[in-house]
């Protein structure tokens, strides 16, 4: 075994050898030849190969190149115990991870003003006593200086985050009586046991206080900040669960700021479920990542007019949050600011806002209602997810509706989507039970997509909205080309009543200028009565699957194919005439059309189909004369019980009578030539005004009719006008004595059926 290993880390020894790009006077590069920047680096990891004093110079030479020293890379002199001087050229902006880790003999190094960056455990368990940290530097990492020398360090004005531990275990730290722990003008924490229920004030000069300074703090009460304190870096109060209230100074100008490797990404109140309210100083600019995150009694906070920018996940979890009013100027809410806060019922957002970004105010459960600015452009994915009480919002000028957005909002009554929307996306209204009227956009062009990325399931866009009565469309040609993924990621198909520009449709006839009928266009919606559709339109696959209430069709005469599964579940279909250039029909394409009764098929060579294609056979089959004996002989047709030859009455397009309409006694009657039609009518009117014997019928009831029957074509449509000028008299309709107002209202609902 001990030979295997030795093999092995003789076979890798090239590979971590070649771990640099070239030596040059005793120093390891690596070369961004675009960028023409070198960086020093070390030729084996955790060896011992610097060592004495070393300067490193601003500029190399390599392959006829010169390449500016910018940066001391990760580990670089970790571990060389041999090292006692360094000189960092001017020129480097950051010196990396573990850098001089255990560089014991390292006493002192002198670090430009061009350093703005010292990371994790860069002079870590060195022989540090003192340092010059650089007018320029802005962090200070986790551990960065721990485990040294250091008796005292003084930190530059331009620094902006330190972390709770970037100088542990020093004597200035290790010397320091136990209290609030400072490090220059720098808040570190409190060391030692700080008493129950402990009252803070943070020194005057202060102008930081550090990443995770008081993290976990349970015995933390109340803070008080000074004047002249800049910067409250993250995870600074993380968890103080019984902190509750903390005094701002208007002097700060950024919380939640600072970065540590160590510390998680929470905000700088994180999980302090004791604090109820904050007044946010007026100078901040700025509200950090996370930085109320899950305060879980927090009901009131003020957010000044100089904030700007409101990171993700700010309010996150304030569960008692009611109220909040953004200011202006703030352009965009980042993507679950407002997430669970479940007791929100009012905001105000600024017409300054363009953005609301993904899952912004997901499960915002009382939430009634949000007016959203007129220009806003993008609303991100499951930004009102579960918002079980929105019953109303508007959509500003968006061009998408992305991934859940409205999921689970089940109260939400209607749903106007704007001009220029041209995706919706998967599960975007998904179990908006509520959900009743929508508008459609002319411009829309896809509904239901797979979510790129998501690793879950994915449902439909308008899955469990079966409340849809009406839906609202502007150009039916447009409705037409757009891509749905599925039945349940198309509205009509769960509508009752379905309007192209305020008209409602239940007969269509297709325009002219159409090529395709895609599939899901239409499948499942029950209000389709009838459809024509013209010469040079291909239908898809399913295109009207599942439209119980179609009797009527009208097929192109050119048409050559028919899909599958193009008319199945088509219920109420009683005829069908097959045009004479079809040459396939494929599976199912008439299955389940149970009330069938009559297919005429017009092509005098059968065209090839399936023997599930029709599931009804008792069905007469119609076909051309001199064509009887070739269905007869050809599989599936001649499983048709029945087969006739094709009459010149089969083959003439017949037309509905044109209706009459009467009224007598209360008594609204409709009647046709044309046997067993059915009538499709609309009443518009009456307003009345006026009480006691005077009423005024303004305008008048305008009724009006068309007859409709498989194989027919509607008829022309019938008028009627019942109007009352002046004074109502008689009759008495509800049988109180009197003719008034009740009167009025009785015969309008006796003439629209509603008595």
């Amino acid at each position: 075994m001990k030979k295997l290993i030795i093999t092995i880390f003789t076979i890798f020894l090239p590979l971590l050898a070649s771990a640099y790009d070239a030596q040059i006077d005793g120093i390891y590069y690596n070369f961004n030849t675009s960028a023409k920047t070198a960086e020093v680096t070390y030729p084996m990891y955790n060896m011992d190969y610097y060592s004495g004093s070393v300067i490193i110079p601003s500029e190399v030479s390599y392959n006829d190149e010169t390449y500016s020293v910018t940066s001391i890379g990760d580990y670089a002199f970790n571990n060389c115990s041999g090292l006692t001087f360094v000189t960092i050229p001017d020129g480097v902006t950051s010196i990396g991870y573990s850098a001089f880790y255990r560089c014991s003999e390292l006493t002192s190094v002198v670090i430009p003003n061009s350093v703005t960056h010292i990371y994790w455990g860069t002079f870590s368990d060195s022989g540090i006593t003192s340092v010059v940290l650089p007018e320029g530097l802005t962090e200070i990492g986790d551990l960065a200086f721990a485990n040294t020398g250091l008796t005292s360090v003084s930190i530059p004005s331009s620094v902006r985050s330190v972390v709770y531990d970037s100088f542990s275990n020093t004597p200035m730290v290790n010397n320091a009586s136990d209290g609030l722990l400072y490090a220059d003008n720098w808040a570190l924490g409190y060391k030692g046991e700080m008493p129950v229920n402990s009252a803070i004030e943070i020194k005057e000069g202060t102008v930081g206080i550090a990443c995770g300074a008081f993290r976990n703090n349970n015995n933390l009460k109340s803070v008080v900040c000074p004047e002249g304190l800049l910067y409250i870096n993250k995870s600074s109060f993380e968890n103080c669960n019984n902190l509750i209230s903390i005094s701002l100074s208007n002097s700060i100008i950024e919380m939640g700021n600072g970065f540590s490797e160590f510390l998680a990404d929470a905000g700088v109140f994180g999980n302090c479920s004791s604090l109820t309210k904050v007044d946010l100083p007026s100078s901040l600019t700025t509200i950090g990542y996370s930085l109320f995150y899950n305060c879980s009694s927090l009901y009131k906070i003020t957010i000044p007019n100089s904030v700007k920018y409101i990171k993700s996940s700010a309010f996150n979890g304030c569960s008692s949050l009611v109220s909040i009013t953004i200011p202006d100027g703030v352009i965009s809410i980042n993507s679950s600011t407002f997430k669970d806060c479940s007791s929100l019922n009012s905001i105000i957002i600024p017409n300054s806002v363009k953005e609301i970004e993904s899952n912004a105010f997901e499960n915002c459960s009382e939430l009634l209602s949000i007016e959203l600015p007129y220009d806003i452009a993008k609303i991100g994915d499951g930004a009102f997810l579960d918002c079980k009480k929105l019953k109303n919002i508007n959509l500003g000028k968006i061009n998408s509706i992305g991934f859940r957005t409205f999921r689970g909002c089940t109260s939400l009554n209607s749903i106007e989507i704007p001009d220029g929307v041209t995706t919706i996306g998967s599960e975007a209204f998904y179990g908006c039970t509520s959900l009743e009227s929508m508008k459609i956009p002319i411009t829309l062009k896809s509904v239901g997509r797979s979510q790129i990325g998501y690793a879950g399931y994915i449902g439909h866009s308008f899955y469990n909205c079966y409340n849809i009565k009406n839906v609202f469309i502007e150009d039916l040609k447009s409705w037409c080309e757009i891509s749905f993924g599925g039945v349940d990621d198309n509205p009509a198909s769960k509508a009752e009543h379905f309007y192209c520009k305020n008209e409602e449709l239940s007969d269509l006839v297709f325009p002219n200028d159409m090529t395709t009928i895609y599939s899901e266009s239409f499948k499942g919606c029950k209000w389709l009565r009838s459809i024509t559709i013209h010469n040079n339109i291909s239908i898809e696959e399913g295109a009207f699957q599942g439209c119980t209430g179609l009797y009527n069709i009208t097929l192109p005469e050119n048409l050559d194919i028919i899909k599958k599964e193009t008319f199945k579940g088509c219920s109420s279909l009683v005829t069908i005439t097959i045009p004479a250039t079809v040459e396939y029909i494929y599976q199912e394409a008439f299955a389940n059309c149970y009330s069938l009764k009559e297919v005429i098929a017009l092509p005098t060579t059968p065209p090839f189909i399936y023997n599930n294609t029709f599931s009804n056979y008792e069905a007469f089959l119609k076909v051309p004369e001199d064509s009887k004996d070739k269905y007869m002989g050809d599989s599936p047709w001649s499983k048709f019980t029945t087969i006739q030859t094709i009459t010149g009455e089969d083959l003439e397009k017949k037309k509905c009578e044109k209706p009459t309409i009467s009224f007598e006694n209360g008594q609204l009657t409709f009647s046709c030539a044309t046997e067993d039609v059915t009538y499709r009518y609309n009443i518009s009117g009456p307003n009345a005004t006026g009480e006691g014997n005077n009423i005024n019928l303004i305008p008048e009831i305008t009724i009006t009719v068309y007859a409709i029957k498989s194989g027919y074509e509607k008829s022309d449509i019938a008028t009627l006008s019942l109007s009352a000028s002046g004074s109502v008299t008689g009759p008495d309709l509800n049988n109180d004595n009197k003719i008034d107002a009740a009167d009025v209202v009785k015969l309008v609902n006796i003439i629209t059926g509603k008595e």
